[in-house]
């Protein structure tokens, strides 16, 4: 019997808004924390949101701070510090992803690079399980974000809450998983897997929306296009 997919998420939020969008009371003191470097409180955060998801990895791990211009994630925040090495390994361990990249482009590792904390570096090097070339990843992600764009005309309102799109890369360094992206005021998302490596490497996206009745649609995403024309 085939093993179960990891189902890992894509945490687009980037910015606080008002009323049914305003984030929750947690979300703020969490990443003073980070900021701080109170490093066992954080890690004390992540424990419980885990246990209280009882996912392998929170959803909120790989986050981008809402309220730092550069949306450091944690791991980036931990890089900029030049926090102590174990701190570091624990948040691999618990599934950061090393080649996540903020708002400048920057995975963790430039960020401690800039910064000349040496002692990160090896840990910090992102490390792939599957390949594609960066290349063809990239113009894949440009057609996956083209595409979740147009799909019932989300374009717009993508901009208007700030999401981050699904960065790619991040696939790589997890072997064989289906990824989620939750639209909060969409009432739905996206479901998207790597299925074929390499030069001719292939992703499949299912999108989903409770609402106006529910739809939902189905693409594959290769590095010359888009197959199957999402709904509009």
């Amino acid at each position: 019997m085939a093993a179960e997919r990891e189902l890992l998420y894509w945490y687009g939020r980037t910015q606080d808004g008002e009323g049914p969008f305003k984030l929750a009371d947690w979300v703020r003191p969490l990443w003073e924390l980070a900021r701080q470097g109170q490093w066992e409180k954080v890690f004390e955060t992540f424990e419980q949101g885990r246990e209280a998801e009882a996912a392998q990895s929170w959803p909120y791990l790989n986050a981008a701070c809402p309220f730092h211009d550069y949306h450091y994630s944690f791991l980036h925040f931990a890089a900029h510090q030049g926090a102590p090495s174990d701190v570091v390994q624990r948040m691999l361990d618990l599934g950061a992803w090393r080649s996540l990249q903020n708002a400048l482009g920057e995975r963790p590792l430039d960020v401690a690079r800039k910064h000349d904390h040496a002692h990160l570096l090896a840990a910090l090097e992102p490390r792939y399980q599957r390949h594609v070339p960066l290349g063809v990843l990239m113009k894949m992600q440009e057609h996956l974000h083209a595409a979740m764009r147009r799909w019932d005309n989300l374009g717009p309102k993508l901009d208007q809450h700030a999401l981050r799109l699904p960065q790619l890369e991040p696939m790589l360094e997890v072997g064989q998983a289906e990824f989620r992206f939750d639209v909060f005021f969409w009432a739905g998302g996206f479901n998207y897997e790597l299925v074929q490596e390499g030069i001719e490497a292939k992703l499949v996206c299912f999108g989903a929306s409770r609402v106006s009745g529910g739809t939902e649609g189905k693409i594959e995403v290769t590095p010359s296009g888009v197959k199957g024309v999402p709904w509009r």
